[in-house]
């Protein structure tokens, strides 16, 4: 046993995670990561059977059935975390503690900071 190829080994097991994500997921193993990959591979489309693509019009006077139809969810992050208000004020966000990170890591590679989109829907 070394030390050093251990942990050599070790970081190249995160490699994968590390690479596909945009250096975002720097410690998800490369089986742990693979499993989600086919988790995301084998979901169905986000679409209703009946309705086809047109599925993202569809019951929109009924937010909880258009919801059910078109966003189940294919990807869970490890660390997610809601941030902000109830209501249509909070966000669920991916790891949070990771934003920072890879802000900071972009900040010293000169890539500039991150660029975080919102997109609330509003309902009454």
């Amino acid at each position: 046993f070394h030390p050093r190829r251990a942990s050599l080994a070790a970081a190249r097991d995160f490699e994968l995670a590390y690479r596909q994500s945009g250096g975002f997921f720097d410690d998800v193993p490369s089986n742990d990561w693979e499993a989600k990959r086919q988790r995301v591979r084998s979901t169905p489309p986000h679409d209703d059977a009946d309705l086809g693509m047109r599925s993202e019009f569809a019951n929109r006077d009924d937010p909880a059935k258009w919801y059910q139809s078109n966003w189940d969810a294919s990807f869970a992050c490890p660390a997610e975390r809601r941030v902000g208000g109830t209501g249509d004020g909070g966000k669920w966000v991916c790891d949070p503690h990771r934003v920072r990170i890879a802000a900071d890591r972009r900040e010293k590679e000169g890539k500039g900071g991150c660029l975080v989109y919102s997109d609330g829907l509003g309902w009454r």
